[in-house]
């Protein structure tokens, strides 16, 4: 779907989902389903480490890695999280548009930012 939407005229572009998902792209999977895709666990505790500067704890999912952290540090490593997500989607499809990364978890509540949300409000 990115390839495609890299073709066409959009002037913005919002990339809402689960970072259990996106963060796929960030290791060269452009195929996100479960069974054509590693999991990615390993990725998002190794940057949660860089960006907060200690281990989280063991989790075997996204998900779960998100849960046990506080607002403040759910904040820091989403919007890193986002972030590498943006960067790894610019590589893929240029910067030609304007581009936002929002992660949200299961319930739908948002974990971290990157890009300007205000088209979107």
């Amino acid at each position: 779907m990115l390839d495609q939407v890299s073709q066409m005229a959009f002037e913005r572009l919002l990339v809402l989902g689960h970072p259990g998902k996106l963060a796929k792209l960030i290791d060269g999977e452009w195929d996100t389903h479960s069974s054509n895709s590693a999991s990615v666990v390993g990725i998002v505790a190794r940057l949660a480490k860089e960006t907060l500067g200690v281990p989280v704890p063991e989790s075997t999912t996204v998900e779960g890695i998100f849960e046990a952290l506080n607002p403040e540090k759910t904040a820091q490593v989403g919007n890193a999280l986002a972030a590498a997500i943006k960067g790894a989607i610019i590589a893929r499809i240029g910067s030609t548009k304007a581009l936002a990364v929002v992660l949200i978890n299961m319930p739908g509540d948002f974990l971290g930012t990157n890009g300007d949300l205000s088209p979107w409000k």
